[in-house]
């Protein structure tokens, strides 16, 4: 068994196959192996993040007159070395971890600290990743016994994984053992949004959810049960999710469109926020999916909700204020999920369709009044799930990359562009472009175009496809070249110089950014010669017909655009 704590209260695991007592036990933690040798000389090898025995020897009748006296993994050959009177070698074919989830993800939250990511999914399985390869480290089962995870949420300092189960059930976990640290008495129902919060000098965990109740719990570590310190009722229909606001407010959202502000230091209800038009409108477009705050100017605090009927609503929450509402870009969809970055001023929010939407708002962040639509730019739009709904998303800061969950079973990386990076769990394993320097701006502020990396076609792999890359070689008069990285590239990377359209030689494409190679050499077309097919081509771009140089990029050895 494994023993998550120096305090051993139980088993977390058991690994069951040995028919006689285990003497030895040798850990390869690196390479994720566990050998065991038990009496009848039988040797285990086993995968400690799935739990299972990937080869079992019987070193009896090969070392038959001295007992194995020493085990090792020898990782460079992925062998298996036993030892008596002489070295024997086991060749072993490790089965690889479970390649994903093989149900709906509920969410995906990622910690830079330990630079992972931990995400769980319909059938209370919670998965540990690594963060810069996309490779399972770990998993747990039966978090919630057969009931699906509901919500998600690391404590304050992201040591502890704290989830909801859709029996009512909430706990708190040591995500890298799977051991249950403790369990918070909860209401009956649901719960939907899950936050740890530090409120004067107490720390609590806050839950909401269909039982349309705030509960709080004193987070003590030394209690394996905890009973809410406070249950806050107000609302009339389900909460589905909530934001907090230092010192000691709290913002909640629920089904019916209505916005509550408690103060959950007194549990004094403050505030009552409700659309102007929330009585004419659609029930179904009325429910809040995301609220955040967002800190601006002189340290005062906007609210930012979005929901059923797919527009942002930003309040002046202190005034009761609805200052205004922008349409996000998700085609009158509702808004699945939201995330804000306010130290790279991005907002993102995720659709029912797998569209990803990046929004800018650090006009919004540096003004102290006067906010109005205009602050918030939508800078680019891309489908991260194809057909399938987004869970989750959050902005992975360090490395400038997008992650995403989804009822696809399926978490995903993707530029700020919506260049597709990889999905966790691929056999092959894919590389974390590096960490971005100080200072660096993810978001371009001197364009207002919006890229839309769904016009683009793609393979499954995420690469961009060419429809016609015979014709445009030809067009070019040279060898595809090789590119360092694929993506979808707007208007605002490059500069272009305009020519008479009747020009029959255009100056070469000059990169502002090192987003690829990019040469200088290449023939130029007048976009009037192109045919018909290549519309696609100047849409991947983000450049309208004008007199202005194409150049196509492809890569070798694959008919990739």
């Amino acid at each position: 068994f494994f023993c998550g704590s120096k305090k051993i209260k139980k088993p977390v695991f058991h690994l069951e196959g040995h028919k006689a007592s285990v003497q030895k036990l040798q850990l390869h933690a690196a390479h994720h192996i566990l050998v065991s040798l038990d009496s009848d000389r039988v040797v285990k090898v086993w995968d400690v993040r799935t739990l299972r025995c990937v080869q079992s020897v019987n070193t009896e009748m090969y070392h038959p007159d001295f007992p194995v006296s020493a085990t090792a993994y020898d990782p460079a050959r992925k062998a298996l070395v036993t030892a008596a009177k002489k070295l024997l070698v086991w060749p072993n074919k490790l089965r690889a971890a479970p390649a994903g989830h093989a149900s709906s993800v509920v969410c995906a939250l990622h910690n830079p600290d330990f630079n992972l990511v931990v995400s769980g999914d319909d059938e209370s399985y919670v998965r540990v990743w690594e963060a810069n390869s996309g490779q399972a480290i770990f998993r747990f089962t039966e978090a919630h016994g057969e009931s699906k995870i509901t919500a998600m949420a690391f404590d304050s300092v992201k040591r502890r994984l704290v989830t909801a189960g859709h029996d009512g059930t909430v706990k708190v976990w040591n995500f890298s053992t799977g051991e249950c640290l403790q369990k918070l008495i909860s209401p009956s129902g649901d719960t939907t949004s899950l936050l740890h919060v530090t409120v004067g000098q107490q720390e609590c965990f806050v839950g909401v959810g269909w039982h349309r109740k705030v509960v709080l719990w004193v987070d003590d570590h030394g209690e394996d049960d905890v009973e809410p310190s406070m249950c806050l009722e107000g609302h009339k229909e389900d909460i589905l999710c909530c934001s907090f606001c230092p010192p000691n407010t709290l913002a909640t959202g629920s089904y019916d469109g209505e916005i509550i502000l408690w103060n959950i230091d007194s549990g004094y209800l403050r505030f009552r926020l409700v659309h102007p038009g929330s009585a004419v409108r659609n029930p179904s477009s009325r429910s809040i999916e995301g609220l955040q705050f967002v800190e601006t100017a002189r340290k005062r605090w906007l609210l930012l909700a979005a929901g059923g009927d797919g527009k942002l609503h930003c309040w002046r929450a202190e005034k009761q204020k609805l200052l205004f509402e922008v349409d996000i870009g998700h085609d009158g969809n509702q808004v699945c999920c939201m995330h804000a970055d306010t130290a790279n001023g991005i907002l993102l929010t995720g659709g029912p369709n797998g569209d990803v939407c990046v929004l800018d708002i650090s006009r919004l962040l540096k003004k102290q009044s006067g906010w109005q639509s205009d602050d918030v730019k939508l800078r680019h739009k891309f489908v991260a799930h194809s057909g399938a709904g987004v869970t989750s998303v959050c902005l992975m800061a360090d490395s400038g990359q997008v992650l995403t969950s989804s009822q696809d079973c399926s978490l995903s990386i993707h530029s700020i562009k919506g260049v597709f990076h990889g999905n966790f769990g691929m056999e092959d394993s894919w590389k974390m472009p590096p960490p971005l320097e100080p200072g660096t701006t993810l978001l371009s502020a001197r364009s207002d175009t919006v890229s839309h990396a769904e016009d683009v076609p793609t393979d499954k792999q995420g690469f961009f496809l060419s429809q016609s890359e015979d014709i445009m070689n030809e067009k070019r008069g040279s060898q595809p070249r090789a590119v360092s990285e694929l993506g979808h590239y707007s208007s605002e990377d490059y500069e272009f110089s305009n020519q008479d359209s009747n020009s029959a030689q255009l100056p070469p494409l000059r990169a502002k950014s090192s987003l690829g190679m990019v040469s200088n050499s290449h023939s130029s077309a007048n976009p009037a010669d192109l045919p018909q097919d290549s519309d696609r081509m100047w849409r991947c771009l983000n450049l309208s017909k004008t007199p202005e140089r194409i150049t196509v990029i492809t890569q070798q050895s694959r008919t990739k655009v």
